[in-house]
């Protein structure tokens, strides 16, 4: 039976003219069909904006129903992080594209301090990791939007007695805006590994699918 895959990822923000998260996700859109075949691949774009990229999020799962979703976004790390915590605040480091920069906030009030990731974090990264790819656990996925994604999803999630598994995946930046410490990575070596990655994660969907 296939499985419909739901991946999204960040436009452009802070000044930049790309985001190594939309960048990976157009690749592996192009390249679904042939690596994935038994998964119906659905890729949607989230602005940096607070609320609006998690209502965004909201909307595209009540939307497509998905069976698996996975969160993209970008960081200036060294390798590729699956997140294994969101959590209910929002401080940013930074303003979002549209100037607001809270301090503070929970993403949703009321709501538990923290969530623990719904995808398999160290399967993720020790796939990676003998496939030649540079990939660790984050146990801190910020508290900007990305975080604020993750934790509205999961929170959603909850809220409908839903068993959609739901994982944040943080990507080295591109290149062009890496540093010393983090020099950044080619889109098309992140998609290859996210394609390793999302094979891992879909496994044990598509097996229990088949008892």
């Amino acid at each position: 039976m296939e499985q419909t895959l739901l991946i999204t990822a960040f436009t452009p923000f802070n000044g930049r003219a790309h985001n190594a998260s939309d960048a990976a996700l157009s690749i592996i859109m192009d390249l679904a069909v042939e690596q994935l075949p038994q998964i119906q691949v659905i890729g949607q774009r989230l602005p940096v904006l607070t609320e609006v990229a998690a209502r965004r999020l909201l909307e595209s799962i009540e939307r497509f129903n998905p069976d698996m979703i996975i969160c993209l976004g970008e960081a200036r790390r060294e390798a590729i992080t699956p997140e294994r915590f969101a959590v209910n605040e929002r401080s940013f480091r930074i303003p979002d594209t549209a100037g607001s920069q809270p301090q503070g906030d929970p993403v949703v009030k009321g709501a538990p301090p923290q969530y623990e990731t719904r995808l398999p974090a160290d399967d993720f990264a020790a796939a990676l990791n003998e496939a030649g790819f540079a990939a660790n656990v984050s146990e801190d996925a910020g508290r900007y939007v990305c975080n604020e994604v993750f934790f509205a999803g999961l929170h959603h999630l909850r809220r409908a007695r839903s068993k959609v598994p739901l994982g944040f995946v943080h990507v080295p930046v591109l290149p062009k805006y890496g540093q010393d410490d983090a020099p950044g990575q080619p889109a098309e070596k992140t998609a290859e590994a996210l394609l390793t990655g999302i094979r891992v994660w879909s496994m044990p969907s598509a097996e229990s699918q088949q008892r």
